[in-house]
């Protein structure tokens, strides 16, 4: 867990309000989109990039999730 203790006149508490956390299930992104990587994939032979198969197959992606026990 990440923990930062920084002095009130640094960082004043008030700057902290209103804040939203984005969880966000990337399928392709920076690693898995890129070509060298998706060129190698077995999944690549019908599909010219990452995108094209997650949007042409949102069958697979049904049991995607994020299980959080808690956010403190």
């Amino acid at each position: 867990m990440a923990r930062f203790d920084f002095s009130d006149d640094l960082c004043p508490p008030n700057r902290y309000r209103e804040m939203y956390m984005v969880i966000n299930l990337t399928f392709c992104g920076t690693w898995a989109g890129i070509f060298p990587f998706w060129a190698k994939c077995s999944l690549a032979n019908s599909l010219s990039s990452c995108d094209q198969y997650v949007k042409n197959n949102p069958d697979k992606f049904r049991e995607a999730y994020w299980a959080i026990k808690s956010v403190k």
